[in-house]
């Protein structure tokens, strides 16, 4: 992330696969963990590890109640060592038909389906599924011509699924778009939704169930759909108003933005500041993205 630059790592035995979902394990420190997604022919239903070291992506037998082969292109909900399933891509903009939550526990490679209580959501593919804690939220999602924009919760303890009341700045019922956890609120970002995609941005509050806009003293990136998002931290030893002239001389830079909320931390200095990157997606006239957007979280 410092030099800015793409590597291309050496690795065998990747299985070909797109809409899959990854997620890194804590009982084994930097192995990354793959599951579904689609190829050209089918959909996957495999999982396959990378472990530290190994130039081999693995495809351990799996045993349990194996969900079906599906895509699941969604932020992979993991807690410890175990990835948590639910809903899914069948075919075209069908999902998968059953509601069953599937966990993963990949320190005995089992998958299981606990029993649950409460209201499932509908099936549906697309949708972002967020851990915070014990509890997974489920938002968005479509099927078919169906797109929604409910939140969904089911506690890991209790297996107990729920439907939460939201209020603020709903955003519009979407699916394909992206997420991560930052300080116990969940950001979203872009989108497809039923009259296109969008390049707008939320934050929901996993405490007080609100929703709200972000706003932007830049441009956003373009609207897309099928993007990656994730944190980093970046290390800095300056005042914060010295930030933007920094990431101004990065070379080859295609997008980078500074939330406005940054302005009140001005002049403060600050060790490190947490950065939100979208990577990559599409929109709907088949032009793929390979840029790279940056924006800093503040509380």
């Amino acid at each position: 992330m410092y030099t800015y630059k793409w590597d291309s790592p050496d690795w065998d035995g990747m299985l070909p696969r797109y809409e899959h979902a990854s997620f890194m394990s804590t009982g084994n420190p930097g192995s990354i963990w793959v599951f579904g997604g689609a190829e050209q022919a089918k959909n996957q239903g495999s999982v396959q590890v990378l472990y530290p070291g190994s130039n081999n992506w693995k495809s351990p037998k799996v045993e349990g109640c194996i969900p079906s082969p599906r895509t699941f292109h969604t932020t992979s909900a993991s807690i410890g060592d175990k990835l948590f399933v639910f809903g899914g891509g069948e075919k075209a903009a069908d999902p998968v038909a059953d509601k069953k939550l599937y966990v993963f526990d990949s320190a005995n490679l089992m998958w299981t389906v606990p029993s649950t209580t409460g209201v499932p959501p509908k099936p549906r593919h697309g949708h972002i599924m967020v851990a915070v804690g014990t509890k997974l939220f489920v938002h968005g999602g479509m099927a078919g011509s169906t797109f929604y924009s409910d939140m969904f919760c089911i506690d890991t303890d209790t297996m107990k699924w729920e439907e939460i009341r939201v209020k603020g700045d709903v955003p519009l019922a979407c699916a394909a778009h992206s997420a991560l956890l930052w300080e116990k609120c969940i950001y979203i970002f872009g989108g497809l939704t039923e009259t296109g995609p969008v390049s707008t941005m939320h934050r929901y509050d996993t405490e007080n169930h609100t929703w709200t806009k972000m706003k932007f003293n830049s441009p956003s990136p373009a609207a897309r759909l099928d993007h990656s998002m994730c944190l980093f931290p970046w290390k800095i030893n300056m005042d914060l108003s010295d930030l933007e002239n920094e990431l101004d001389n990065i070379p080859e830079k295609r997008e980078i933005n500074l939330c406005a909320a940054n302005k009140e931390m001005k002049s403060k200095k600050c060790s490190q500041v947490t950065l939100c990157l979208i990577f990559g997606g599409m929109d709907t006239n088949g032009e793929l993205y390979n840029d790279c957007s940056v924006t800093a979280l503040t509380k």
